[in-house]
C-alpha cells in the first residue's frame, strides 16, 4: 500500500471542541468538500510546519 510504512497515519488525537468550533469545522469541511477530520489533519499539519519555521528563523537570526 504505502512505499513507506512511515507514511501511515494510524495515530489518533482526541479533540474536543465546544458547539460554535464544531459548526465552523463543519462548514469548512462541507465548503472544501472534505471530512472533517482530514480538514482539521491538513490544518495541524500546516500550523506546525509554519511552526517549525519559525523556530527555525528564529534559530538563524541569534
Amino acid at each position: 500500500m504505502y512505499a513507506n510504512p512511515k507514511h501511515i497515519r494510524d495515530r489518533e488525537i482526541k479533540l474536543r471542541v465546544d458547539d460554535a468550533t464544531y459548526q465552523l469545522i463543519e462548514a469548512m469541511a462541507q465548503y472544501h468538500r472534505t471530512q472533517k477530520a482530514v480538514l482539521v489533519r491538513d490544518m495541524v499539519e500546516a500550523q506546525l510546519s509554519r511552526l517549525e519555521a519559525e523556530d527555525t528563523n528564529e534559530g538563524q537570526a541569534a
